[in-house]
């Protein structure tokens, strides 16, 4: 180091030291070293000083809670060195504060709220009574009272009141896990295993499999199967929660005679063990449910998990998973028994279960239920739950996705309407189906296009105004600023019969009231107040805002999932996947279509370049719409974002600009494509996995390991058309 550098590093340490001491003097919490008044520190305890003060801040923070008593001896020891933050954590004392600290973080919620349960009082007609937590059954009692007070059809308007809702967990205590009474046999096919289960009992699983109720009745997600149901397919990754099969009691054997019962297991056991069958009629009651488990080939799964990041979504390796040798039948065909109590259970609340029952016992002639709250307090999955229960009383019922970010049916970026006939037993990608009407929005979030995303949403549910079916819709789980006004416009365009509102444990995801006085009283983006809005019923749920999910998989994961899952329908052979630029695509004229990009500004200049190895949503947009170039060989443009009919995505693997000819790939048939007038590029790009999938000898195409903004083409202009707050209405 020269005389310069040195002279300027000396002086800048003393700066530091210098400001150490200052805020010594003013008593700040983050001042923890020696600061001459005790003996000066080594070397290697400058350097370990230096690390730790860069790397537990948040503990700084935290020393200020320790008890008093810690902090006085800290304080009133001055002839002994100053410990850093982290030499005080690895003290005897240290660790111990920190763990009376942690406990009480992690309980703190829990307790302040088990206090304001014990003080809470219920004001009646009679006077006003004591809610004891300790009485779990008057609890009960009021919820179930009040639920039916809400539900009845005199009352038009009605919210059910938060302080109505105790908080606890399900009836079913989480960390119990009982199997005594389940037990699987083998069907001599190695595909194949029937399994026993004694009711009531409840089995939790991961990995995947068909399902074929033989005696009994189960209960899964929700939706009720019989004996004589068809088969269903069962997807329970290791990526959410491990799937349960709960046997119900509304099922009776007596429809189905012993001899009936008797020959059916013949023919499932036929190529069994000789005391296979005896064995299962020795475990046969009234109350026995036989279910028969095969072993599952989906081909939109076997390509997902064709992707190394996703390889282990159904299964794992020996050494991770609950092993035991009496489930070793149902691990042969992919059915892996839970029996960790620690390991994270699908599970739905009492308030939620009290809420569908209303539902379901609703009068209305066409129940519209508008689900919303905070990101990652289980929207999605009780849409699913309520489908199913929907289901078991309706031939189907309508879906309306309004959450471009995590969609139910479609890839992202999708707002769509879906007929829902069958149940929905997994994950989202698990059960891509073609909607009734969708529209590509394009982007993952409204934030830079609100106005837009109203007149998308209001596009697509008019086209469900006709029918009779229920009607489910999910909303996005932005609930501040912007985000909370088009969930008022939302509300408005939809006139929901009934709100359901998540309220949970963490105040920052959750919204506002939304009675009828915050929705009269409020305006939204862009979608003013109207005299003539119907009221809605709103219901409150408290839950609890952790779900389970594996932190290994992001948001971002669960879209390629659902992306990758749309693309298998590319694939013309189950057991063999080609790679995209094996498979053949269509031709396609440039002058045959409009382009546009929706969530950038891209000059027709460039709009090739961003067009190229993309995914394009393939739309029926106005042909009077777009801006005609005077050569008649190049495509068409779009001022702006056209709200159209998307009837699916396509893959652009290359453009031939002798030619003049996009080089397309799509699952969508040829019928439908020649409806196609649109090519429109979102935010929607083709997953990593999908480019680095095989290796080269070369470079892999439109792969680069260095880049640079410099270079013309590689970045667009992000437009934002969410500056002018409700100064344009739209129009109804």
């Amino acid at each position: 180091m020269g005389r310069k550098s040195r002279k300027a590093h000396r002086g800048k340490k003393m700066t530091l030291v210098k400001r150490s001491e200052k805020k010594a003097k003013m008593g700040d919490p983050k001042t923890n070293g020696n600061h001459g008044d005790g003996p000066s520190q080594t070397k290697k305890q400058k350097i370990e000083s230096k690390k730790m003060n860069t790397e537990d801040n948040a503990h700084v923070f935290t020393v200020e809670m320790f008890p008093k008593s810690i902090k006085d001896k800290r304080s009133k020891d001055k002839e002994r060195v100053h410990l850093s933050d982290m030499e005080y954590k690895m003290s005897k004392e240290g660790r111990g504060a920190e763990k009376k600290l942690s406990e009480s973080v992690r309980r703190g919620v829990s307790l302040e709220r088990s206090e304001k349960r014990k003080k809470r009082r219920i004001d009646n007609e009679d006077g006003s009574q004591l809610m004891s937590s300790s009485n779990d059954e008057k609890g009960d009692t009021f919820i179930e009272t009040s639920l039916e007070k809400h539900s009845r059809t005199d009352i038009h308007v009605h919210s059910v009141n938060v302080d109505s809702m105790p908080w606890k967990q399900d009836e079913t205590k989480r960390g119990e896990i009982n199997l005594s009474g389940l037990k699987f046999f083998s069907t001599g096919i190695s595909t194949e295993c029937l399994a026993v289960m004694q009711d009531p009992s409840e089995m939790h699983f991961h990995g995947k499999v068909s399902m074929q109720v033989v005696s009994g009745s189960i209960s899964v997600l929700g939706h009720c199967i019989s004996a004589g149901s068809k088969e269903f397919s069962l997807y329970s990754p290791y990526c959410t929660s491990a799937m349960s099969v709960k046997t119900t009691k509304t099922f009776t054997n007596d429809g189905f005679s012993d001899s009936k019962l008797r020959k059916t297991l013949e023919d499932i056991l036929v190529h069994a063990d000789s005391n296979t069958l005896s064995n299962v009629l020795k475990k046969m009651t009234s109350h026995t449910v036989v279910i028969l488990f095969k072993k599952l080939v989906c081909p939109a799964t076997n390509y997902v998990t064709s992707f190394d990041f996703y390889n282990e979504l159904f299964t794992r390796p020996i050494s991770e998973v609950d092993y035991n040798k009496e489930f070793d039948v149902a691990s042969s065909i992919g059915l892996h028994v839970v029996t960790d109590p620690g390991k994270p259970l699908f599970y739905l609340q009492s308030e939620l279960k009290d809420i569908t029952r209303t539902l379901l016992k609703s009068t209305v002639t066409r129940p519209v239920v508008l689900v919303c709250g905070g990101k990652n307090v289980g929207k999605s999955t009780y849409c699913r739950y309520l489908i199913n229960s929907f289901l078991n009383k309706e031939n189907s019922i309508d879906y309306l996705e309004c959450d471009v970010g995590q969609t139910e049916f479609t890839p992202s970026s999708i707002i769509s309407l879906t007929e829902v006939k069958e149940p929905l037993l997994g994950p989202p990608f698990t059960h891509l189906r073609e909607p009734t009407i969708m529209s590509f929005f394009g982007d993952l979030s409204p934030k830079d296009d609100p106005e837009r995303y109203i007149h998308t949403v209001r596009y697509v549910y008019n086209q469900c105004k006709k029918s009779q079916r229920p009607v489910v819709v999910n909303t996005m789980g932005w609930n501040k600023a912007m985000g909370l006004s088009l969930l008022l416009d939302v509300i408005r365009v939809i006139k929901p019969t009934h709100i359901i509102q998540f309220d949970t444990n963490v105040t920052s995801k959750n919204l506002p009231l939304l009675n009828d006085e915050y929705l009269n009283d409020n305006e939204g983006w862009c979608i003013p107040m109207t005299a003539e809005d119907d009221a809605a019923e709103l219901l409150v749920a408290k839950v609890t805002a952790d779900y389970g999910y594996s932190a290994k998989f992001k948001a971002s994961n669960f879209r390629d999932m659902a992306l990758l899952s749309y693309l298998s329908q590319l694939q013309p052979d189950v057991n063999q996947h080609k790679r995209l630029h094996h498979l053949t695509p269509y031709m396609v004229p440039w002058n045959s279509v409009g382009v546009h990009t929706t969530h950038y500004h891209v000059p027709p200049s460039q709009i090739m370049y961003a067009l190229n190895a993309s995914v394009v949503a393939l739309c029926t947009a106005d042909k009077s719409q777009m801006v005609h170039k005077n050569d008649t060989n190049v495509p068409s443009f779009f001022e702006f974002t056209p709200i159209s009919r998307c009837v699916g995505l396509g893959v652009i693997r290359g453009i031939d600009p002798k030619r003049k000819l996009f080089y397309m790939l799509t699952p969508v048939s040829s019928v439908e494509l020649g409806h196609v007038t649109t090519f429109l590029k979102g935010d929607m790009t083709l997953p990593n996995d999908v480019l680095l999938q095989e290796s080269y000898d070369t470079d892999v195409p439109y792969v680069i390991s260095k880049f640079s903004y410099s270079v013309t083409g590689s970045g667009a202009v992000k437009i934002r058309r969410n500056l002018l707050r409700k100064t344009s209405q739209v129009k109804k």
